[in-house]
């Protein structure tokens, strides 16, 4: 049944509707087989269901949880998802895929610390955050911009954090992770001149929230001198 199912997924023949009846057969005959629910999840993947997908990836995972080529194999469609944008939306179908994806993550990490997965854990933290800010779930965005901080300290991460932490009333918070974010921007850069820019707005924004005028006023000075040498590159 695999290898006919496979056969039909081949794009010279092109019949998934084939190969998905093939492993659903398959599935229900040999419910212990991991390699079913995995077929199934790749036809799902080409048929772009991406949470069919994640669910049968799931529940390949779980009838075979020492095989690592299947969480690597889920998180690199994730993987793909992320590149394409699919998470940073609000919507209750992304959050749900974000979150099957982070569990699927997490699991890969503790049975397999090394080699290292397909999708960064920092990324998927990351874009995780975004959407639950975007959804307007502060404390599950705060929770996951600081894993990602944890698995590997972005300018990114540190600036949405920022963000997060001035809209929920923490602007002196909010501004060391600007300072921070800093660091990762040379000074001397002109290409990186826009975003040290961006930041130090941000940092001057949070620092008159937080009653510190002098300091917001020379952090504003300084992005339009970033802009200025920003301008001078382009």
């Amino acid at each position: 049944l695999l290898v006919l199912a496979r056969g039909y997924m081949e794009e010279e023949i092109g019949r998934p509707e084939v190969s998905r009846t093939l492993c659903t057969l398959g599935r229900r005959r040999t419910p212990e087989e991991a390699r079913f629910p995995q077929c199934l999840a790749r036809i799902a993947a080409i048929d772009e269901r991406y949470a069919d997908a994640t669910a049968h990836y799931a529940e390949a995972i779980r009838l075979a949880p020492g095989e690592r080529g299947l969480y690597d194999e889920a998180l690199s469609v994730l993987n793909d998802l992320i590149g394409r944008g699919y998470f940073e939306g609000a919507s209750r179908d992304a959050r749900a895929l974000a979150h099957q994806a982070e569990e699927i993550l997490v699991e890969r990490m503790r049975r397999f610390p090394t080699p290292p997965p397909p999708v960064p854990a920092e990324q998927l933290f990351l874009v995780i955050g975004v959407s639950e800010m975007s959804a307007g779930e502060a404390a599950d965005a705060r929770r996951h911009f600081e894993r990602s901080l944890a698995a590997r300290e972005t300018t990114e991460a540190l600036v949405q954090l920022g963000l997060l932490l001035e809209r929920t009333g923490e602007p002196a918070l909010a501004a060391t992770r600007y300072r921070r974010a800093l660091d990762h921007v040379p000074a001397s850069s002109r290409e990186d001149g826009g975003r040290r820019a961006e930041i130090l707005e941000k940092l001057g924004d949070a620092l008159r929230a937080s009653g510190n005028a002098a300091q917001a006023e020379r952090m504003y000075t300084e992005a339009l001198a970033a802009w200025d040498r920003a301008g001078e590159g382009a």
